[in-house]
């Protein structure tokens, strides 16, 4: 377990789980990012998402970050996702160019309901995601 995982923990056993009403969007942005990144530690992910979703149902956090958190959680299961948010990477042997980065989205659940669960989540549609992506991972379109 990392530092910023037993931090986390060490501040919610002793403050509770804490949102925007209590310590502002960006603090609030900044734990979820420890969170989403805490992989070698999922029951401590799969109870901030539960804590998140009441959050969220209260104006408190992003439905953004429930949907990667979501993800995230389902990836590490090796469950399906469910808006498309998070990505596999391998490395395959390309005949010509050798040695070529590949990505892919992790397996998705009712893909053709992708775009509308996106949506309702706050996301872009999925095409214009792994555009981005590729762009920010320097792969080619």
């Amino acid at each position: 377990m990392d530092n910023n995982t037993k931090r986390l923990k060490r501040l919610f056993s002793t403050q509770g789980y804490l949102w925007n009403n209590e310590i502002g969007k960006i603090a609030t942005h900044q734990i979820w990012l420890m969170v989403q990144h805490a992989d070698n530690d999922l029951p401590f992910q799969e109870r901030y998402l539960e804590k998140l979703a009441i959050s969220i149902d209260k104006k408190q956090a992003d439905i953004t970050e429930f949907a990667y958190l979501t993800d995230r959680v389902r990836k590490n299961k090796g469950l399906k996702q469910v808006y498309g948010t998070q990505m596999n990477y391998r490395t395959i042997e390309d005949p010509v160019k050798g040695k070529v980065s590949v990505m892919e989205p992790w397996p998705v659940e009712n893909p053709e309901k992708l775009d509308e669960r996106r949506k309702k989540a706050g996301l872009q549609p999925i095409n214009e995601y792994l555009g981005m992506m590729k762009q920010l991972n320097n792969m080619k379109k």
